[in-house]
């Protein structure tokens, strides 16, 4: 399947299941979401790099 059709069928599913009628929201969904997903991605990130830190702190 060609990523456009793709792109466009997953959109109207997701649109559909959240009944968001204008194309405005949905993008504004998206980009709430996105900034979610990478506020998560980096705390994780810096978790786990206070944890290897802290990990070679006290192995020496």
């Amino acid at each position: 399947m060609c990523l456009v059709k793709l792109a466009a069928s997953l959109e109207r599913d997701v649109r559909n299941t959240l009944n968001i009628g204008s194309l405005r929201d949905f993008d504004r969904l998206l980009r709430a979401a996105a900034l979610r997903a990478g506020q998560l991605f980096w705390q994780k990130k810096s978790l786990c790099t206070c944890f290897f830190v802290k990990k070679k702190l006290t192995k020496t």
